[in-house]
């Protein structure tokens, strides 16, 4: 109740504000629970609810109805649910087909109607899965499991518990459509096949054997079609099962024909994830068993988000960005759902901005919140969640100690400036967060400086700004080019303390 300890498999995240994260845990079902609340202890156990049973995995948000999710657990049994009023019906294909212990489930990114799930076979539906239709033939190796060796011997017939627990050898454990079209959809199984349709599924080509030094039968644990170029597609391959901890990470840029590793820097571990940032191509995330590296050079040069941040070395198995909030999301096995919430200081770390004198991050949105002061703190013993940062966070670079404070100015739509901050200028990345208030006006600083007796009634605090678009820019001492951005200050659309 006290430790952040939950061992989440797959995550995703909804467009609302704040967004609500749902995945699935080990042998806990599947939950939700949002990014922010009102409540100033921050964000508790009560925040978090139930949607679902068994061995929680894939849960995946209907993008144009986010009380909508489909849910899974162990070996394909899916559901849809309603998150408001949690009915649930099951839409798990029919037929005697190899099911994955966490089985893949894709929403279309061009249909929103259109989901995908994959046993031995790729299933599509067009309903959100009401009717589904193979459209494919097995998908898989169909190797014999009962020939393969386990730590180096054949299991006998006779052997006791045989298979106990495992579920059927041969399935697929990922699917990934292509942003530009529709009908290039790739798959990876479990038995370390990969294979591609670019007609929708009438024909497929298996790209196993193309992929350098890759020992055969790996796990694939991810393909990911890329949303920056039409032939480009990422794989990363798992290969604990068979006592190899190589890190297995590559790239083709046509459609599979030709990989190349991207593996320059990156630990001996199992890798489980990469993602692509959505606006900037260069920023990759891949998730392994060690925690998370992020390049910002297209893969070429990894870094250890632990170097920067307080994650732990946890096994992370999945990991997302919000689109909008461009927030770094993880699905760990020990720190249950990580955030961080800002990662835009990372996009900064890409070569060409290494090499200015400066550089500033984009800003993501902030949103003016009224926050919920309790009397009573509530809760002892149980763990809360921090907050993520109610304003405006500036995140730039220097290449080198500046010889005073940068002087950053916040003007309105209409060119005034509205708020006057100091920014720190040391060497590397720096932070000032703005609390989307307005510069207190002189009369109301000079007026608090007095009255309680002489002893000063507290320093004035601004006004909150109109919500719109603003301009921020840094002067750095001994730096001629003035660093500029914006940031859209939104209004809190919520309405309710607690769920």
């Amino acid at each position: 109740m006290n430790m952040p300890i939950g061992q989440f498999y797959e995550i995703d995240a909804d467009m609302k504000v704040p967004y609500t994260v749902c995945g699935g845990l080990q042998d806990n079902g599947e939950w939700c629970v949002p990014s922010a609340v009102r409540d100033r202890n921050g964000i508790s156990m009560a925040d978090g609810w139930n949607i679902g049973g068994g061995d929680g995995f894939h849960v995946k948000f209907d993008p144009t109805d986010w009380n909508q999710v489909y849910a899974e657990s162990q070996d394909g049994s899916m559901g849809r649910v309603d998150l408001t009023t949690l009915q649930r019906q099951s839409i798990k294909p029919a037929g005697a087909y190899r099911w994955n212990w966490d089985t893949p489930i894709l929403v279309s990114s061009v249909d929103p109607h259109v989901i995908y799930t994959g046993a031995n076979v790729l299933f599509r539906s067009a309903d959100r899965g009401t009717t589904w239709t193979a459209i494919s033939p097995d998908l898989t190796a169909q190797a014999d499991p009962a020939t393969m060796k386990i730590m180096g011997v054949v299991t006998p017939p006779t052997a006791l518990s045989k298979d106990d627990g495992t579920s059927p050898f041969g399935s697929l454990t990922t699917i990934s459509e292509s942003t530009f079209d529709p009908q290039v959809i790739y798959t990876g199984a479990q038995d370390g096949t990969v294979q591609v349709t670019r007609d929708g599924g009438k024909n497929w080509t298996n790209l196993t054997s193309r992929f350098p030094a890759l020992p055969p039968y790996t796990y694939v644990s991810c393909v990911l079609a890329s949303k920056h170029a039409a032939g480009r597609v990422y794989a990363t391959f798992d290969g604990h099962y068979g006592d190899d901890y190589k890190p297995y990470v590559y790239v083709s840029d046509d459609f599979g024909q030709r990989w190349r590793p991207l593996t320059s820097g990156l630990p001996e571990t199992s890798i489980n994830r990469l993602r692509e940032h959505p606006g900037n191509p260069h920023v990759l995330v891949l998730a392994h068993e060690r925690g998370v590296h992020v390049s910002a050079d297209d893969g070429q040069t990894w870094l250890a988000l632990s170097l920067v941040t307080n994650l732990p070395p946890v096994p992370v198995d999945d990991v997302l960005i919000h689109a909008r909030d461009n927030a770094l999301i993880l699905g760990t096995h020990g720190r249950s759902i990580w955030i961080l919430d800002d990662i835009g200081p990372i996009e900064l770390l890409t070569l060409d901005s290494l090499k200015r004198d400066a550089a500033l991050a984009p800003i993501a949105p902030a949103r003016e919140l009224v926050m919920h002061a309790p009397q009573a703190w509530f809760g002892q013993g149980n763990f809360f969640a921090p907050n993520p940062d109610f304003g405006a966070g500036i995140n730039y670079y220097l290449r080198a100690q500046a010889p005073a404070m940068a002087a950053i100015e916040i003007t309105d739509s209409s060119g005034k400036v509205v708020r006057h901050l100091q920014g720190a200028a040391a060497k590397g990345l720096n932070r000032v967060l703005w609390d989307l208030r307005a510069d207190v006006p002189p009369a109301a600083a000079d007026a608090s400086a007095g009255g309680r007796g002489g002893r000063g009634g507290g320093l004035p605090q601004g006004s909150l700004v109109t919500p719109g678009k603003f301009q921020v820019s840094i002067k750095i001492p001994g730096i001629d080019r003035e660093l500029k951005g914006d940031v859209l200050v939104e209004r809190d659309p919520i309405t309710a303390t607690r769920r």
